[in-house]
C-alpha cells in the first residue's frame, strides 16, 4: 500500500513519520517537489560556493558558441 504525505516541510519528514507508527529504519521514498526557478536558484549558489564568478561564467559561456 501507498501513502502520500503531502506538503511537509523537509526538516519535518521524520517527525511525521513517526507519528504514523512508522519505524525509523523502515526504508521509504520521498519525492521533492521543485519548480525550474527552485533548481536554478540552488544551482546559482552552489557555483557561487564553489567559486564561480560572472567573469568566469561569461568565459564558459563564450565557449560554448
Amino acid at each position: 500500500m501507498t501513502t502520500t504525505i503531502e506538503n511537509v516541510p523537509a526538516g519535518e519528514v521524520s517527525k511525521r513519520l513517526a507519528s504514523k507508527g512508522i519505524d525509523p529504519d523502515k526504508r521509504v521514498t520521498v519525492l521533492i517537489d521543485e519548480t525550474l526557478e527552485d533548481i536554478a536558484k540552488r544551482a546559482r549558489r552552489e557555483a557561487k560556493r564553489r567559486g564561480l564568478t560572472q567573469e568566469k561564467y561569461e568565459e564558459l559561456m563564450s565557449s560554448l558558441s
